[in-house]
């Protein structure tokens, strides 16, 4: 699975298995697989950015944010955690 923050897209690979969709549809075989191909419609919503201008904008606003903080913390948790395999998996410092 390839999932694109900034163009909003995802594009998923699967080995394809008894509950996968016709495999006339974006299937092609190798080797002895047959694996299809999804691209999913990908809703707009509320990116990290988002996340922290309106936490932030509570703060100075004295405004409820739309996502809390132990929501917000989460997040950048993840973040975090995704930045630190990316590290390990390339040249990125």
């Amino acid at each position: 699975m390839t999932v694109d923050f900034i163009n909003n897209c995802v594009n998923i690979i699967r080995i394809r298995g008894n509950d996968s969709p016709d495999p006339l549809l974006n299937t092609i075989k190798i080797g002895d697989k047959e694996v299809y191909f999804e691209k999913p419609d990908v809703k707009p919503g509320y990116t990290f950015k988002d996340e922290m201008a309106s936490f932030c904008n509570s703060i100075f606003c004295d405004t409820k944010p739309f996502v809390n903080i132990e929501d917000f913390c989460n997040t950048l948790q993840v973040a975090d955690k995704i930045l630190e395999k990316m590290k390990l998996t390339s040249n990125c410092s």
